[in-house]
């Protein structure tokens, strides 16, 4: 039996940052409801796009950010795409609102796109075994339903 955990992104949307001269960087937010120290995953498919001669670096840098203020906490972490997905693993600050995700590491991410989809935060250090949608962006009838005393939740592959 596969365990999983609620999806607390609030969001339901792809991201596509074509490739750009300067370093392509995203404001994913909302992360809004979590709490302030506790551990968090955050992970989404991402499919690289390399401008002219420019190759795939299959790694990217993440951050917690501030997305009206252009700000990032906590230094940036390199992430490494498996399998096209990251995971990036963060104590929470209150004072961040959203996750920041660079194109590429330092200066690869110069004429560097990516196309950043179903996005997913979750408690403690590990990503979901499969993408749960988050509840608040399904339909009334696609939303969990108590089932003899357990959950159902409507889960789809990566």
């Amino acid at each position: 039996m596969i365990q999983v955990k609620e999806n607390l992104y609030k969001g339901d949307r792809k991201i596509v940052v074509e490739p750009l001269e300067r370093v392509g960087a995203s404001y994913i937010s909302d992360t809004s409801g979590l709490t302030p120290g506790e551990t968090y995953t955050f992970s989404c498919k991402i499919k690289q796009i390399p401008g002219e001669g420019k190759q795939v670096t299959n790694e990217v840098q993440m951050a917690q950010g501030h997305s009206t203020r252009y700000k990032s906490y906590g230094g940036y972490s390199r992430v490494k795409i498996v399998d096209g997905i990251v995971e990036y693993t963060f104590k929470y600050i209150s004072d961040a609102n959203a996750i920041i995700c660079n194109t590429a590491v330092g200066s690869d991410g110069f004429n560097m796109g990516a196309e950043w989809s179903n996005f997913e935060i979750v408690e403690g250090e590990n990503r979901n075994p499969v993408f749960v949608p988050s509840e608040s962006t399904l339909e009334k009838a696609k939303r969990q339903y108590f089932i003899g005393g357990g959950t159902f939740k409507e889960v789809y592959p990566r």
